[in-house]
C-alpha cells in the first residue's frame, strides 16, 4: 500500500468534509458504549490532516494535523493498535494532545481497510486515563471498523448511482417519454407530492418498498403512511421544503402490513411547475437502520440471556432524575450445576432465571446481568415499599425459579456510585443468607 494509492482510495469514497450521518454516528456510539472510553471517532487520514467523519465526546473539532495523529500509526498495520499509557510510550509521550488537552493516555484504534487493502483511517477510542481493552473489545472494534469500511464503499456506490440518476434526469427533462421510462424503471424510490402533502405520483420501486399499490397512495396524504407518533414531524418537513426549496433526511413510513420502512431522501421543490410540487427521491435504508439498532443492542445486551449488561446499568443510573433502587440476586450452588449437568444446562438455567425475574416487573424496571450468576433488577424512582413488594413477590414465587437464589436490595443515595449501591445490596444479601442458612456445626 503506497501513500498515493491510499489517498486515491480515500478520495474515491467521496466522503471527506461530508455532513454527519446517523449510521456512522451509531458505529462510534456503539464503540463508546462497548468500551466505556469517553472519546470515540471515525478518523480519516487525508494528506496532512486527520478529518473526523464522526466524533463522540469532544465538541467543535472536525480535524487535526496528521503529524499529531495516533491514527497515522494505526493505519500502518491491519491489526488493532492499543497504547495503554501514551505518556509512557516514546512515540507519543511528547505529543501535544498527550501533554495538553485532551490529555490522551489510553488509545485503541482499528484500521478501516477498504477493497484493495488500503487503510484509509480508523475507528478509534481515547481515554484520559491509562487502560487496557479486553480481547473481546479489540475483536469487536475490529468488526465495527470492517462495518464502517463496508458502509463507506456502499455509500460511495450510492452517491455514484445518485449522480448518474441526476445526470439522467437532466437529460430526460428534454423528453417526457424518456422521463417516464426512468420513472417506471428506476431502482430509486421516486415520489411527488403537493406542498400540502398530497401524493401525486409514485414509481414502482416506491410502491414496492411500501408493499402498497399505486392506487392506495396517489391522491392520499403522506400523513396516512406516517406512524402516529411521527405525525408531528410532517408539518415541519413541508414548511422546510416551502422555505428552502429542498430537504434531506430520513423518513419513517408504514408498509401495508404495518411494518416500518426507513427512506433516506433528498427532495426538491419544482418552482418552474405550476402549481409548485415536490419531487422526491429516496433510498430504502431499512436494512441499514436495523443493523444500526442491532449494533447498539449488541453493546448493551448480554448475548446469552438478552438481559441488559453492566455497561447499560451505568447509563441507566446516570440518566435517572431521582433516586433509583436495585435488587441483587446470587444463584445458590450454580457452579455445581455446570459441573454436574453441563454448561448447556447451566445456560438454560440462567435464561430461565432472567424470565423469572422479569415476570413481575413494571414499565421501566429491567433485569441486568452483572456477570456470571449475579443478577440485578433495576427499579427507577424506587421506594422502599416497591422494593419490599418485589422481594416478597419473588419469595412467594420462588418455587417457580429454576434454581434457589439469595437476594438483597438498596436504594441509591445522593452522590453514591453505582458500585457502592450494589455493594450495600450485596451486604444485605450476605446478611440474609447467613441468617436464613446458618453454618452447620
Amino acid at each position: 500500500m503506497t501513500e498515493r494509492e491510499r489517498q486515491a482510495a480515500l478520495e474515491y469514497l467521496r466522503i471527506l468534509d461530508s455532513d454527519p450521518e446517523p449510521f456512522f454516528d451509531a458505529l462510534t456510539r456503539a464503540a463508546h458504549a462497548m468500551t466505556g472510553m469517553p472519546i470515540a471517532m471515525i478518523s480519516l487520514i487525508d494528506g496532512n490532516r486527520q478529518w473526523f467523519k464522526s466524533l463522540v465526546g469532544i465538541d467543535g473539532a472536525s480535524e487535526t494535523a496528521r503529524d499529531i495523529s495516533f491514527c497515522t500509526w494505526a493505519i500502518q498495520s491491519d491489526m488493532v493498535l492499543e497504547v495503554q499509557d501514551a505518556s509512557e510510550d516514546p512515540r507519543f509521550a511528547h505529543n501535544p494532545i498527550v501533554q495538553g488537552p485532551p490529555f490522551v493516555r489510553h488509545y485503541l484504534g482499528a484500521p478501516i481497510r477498504v477493497q484493495g487493502g488500503n487503510r484509509i483511517g480508523t475507528l478509534c477510542l481515547l481515554d484520559t486515563a491509562p487502560g487496557q481493552a479486553s480481547a473481546g473489545q479489540r475483536e469487536a472494534l475490529a468488526w465495527l471498523a470492517q462495518v464502517a469500511a463496508f458502509a463507506m464503499e456502499q455509500r460511495a456506490s450510492l452517491l455514484n448511482r445518485m449522480a448518474e440518476q441526476r445526470q439522467a434526469s437532466e437529460a430526460l427533462s428534454q423528453s417526457e417519454a424518456r422521463y417516464r421510462r426512468l420513472f417506471q424503471h428506476s431502482l430509486g424510490l421516486i415520489c411527488t407530492h403537493t406542498l400540502d402533502g398530497i401524493i401525486t405520483s409514485v414509481n414502482p420501486a416506491a410502491s414496492a418498498s411500501l408493499d402498497r399499490p399505486e392506487a392506495e397512495l396517489v391522491g392520499h396524504s403522506l400523513a396516512e403512511i406516517i406512524p402516529e407518533e411521527r405525525q408531528h414531524l410532517l408539518q415541519g418537513y413541508l414548511e422546510r421544503i416551502a422555505e428552502n426549496q429542498s430537504d434531506s433526511g430520513v423518513m419513517e413510513l408504514l408498509a401495508e402490513d404495518g411494518s416500518r420502512r426507513y427512506w433516506a431522501y433528498h427532495n426538491i421543490l419544482d418552482t418552474e411547475a405550476s402549481p409548485h410540487y415536490v419531487l422526491g427521491h429516496a433510498q430504502d435504508i431499512t436494512t441499514q437502520h436495523l443493523q444500526e439498532r442491532q449494533l447498539m443492542e449488541l453493546s448493551i445486551r448480554d448475548p446469552l440471556t438478552r438481559s441488559f449488561n453492566r455497561r447499560y446499568l451505568a447509563e441507566l443510573a446516570e440518566n435517572q432524575p431521582e433516586a433509583w433502587g436495585c435488587l441483587v440476586f446470587d444463584l445458590d450452588h450454580f457452579k455445581e450445576i455446570n459441573d454436574t449437568q453441563g454448561h448447556a444446562h447451566g445456560d438454560s438455567v440462567l435464561v430461565d432465571f432472567v424470565a423469572f425475574l422479569s415476570e413481575p416487573l413494571q414499565e421501566g424496571e429491567v433485569v441486568v446481568r452483572l456477570g456470571g450468576d449475579e443478577f440485578l433488577v433495576f427499579v427507577p424512582g424506587a421506594t422502599l415499599d416497591r422494593l419490599q413488594a418485589l422481594e416478597a413477590e419473588y419469595q412467594d414465587r420462588a418455587y417457580l425459579s429454576p434454581i434457589r437464589f439469595s437476594g438483597g436490595c438498596a436504594i441509591n443515595r445522593p452522590s453514591e456510585t453505582v458500585a457502592d449501591t450494589i455493594n450495600r445490596a450485596d451486604m444485605k444479601l450476605y446478611e440474609r443468607r447467613r441468617r436464613e442458612r446458618p453454618p452447620s456445626n
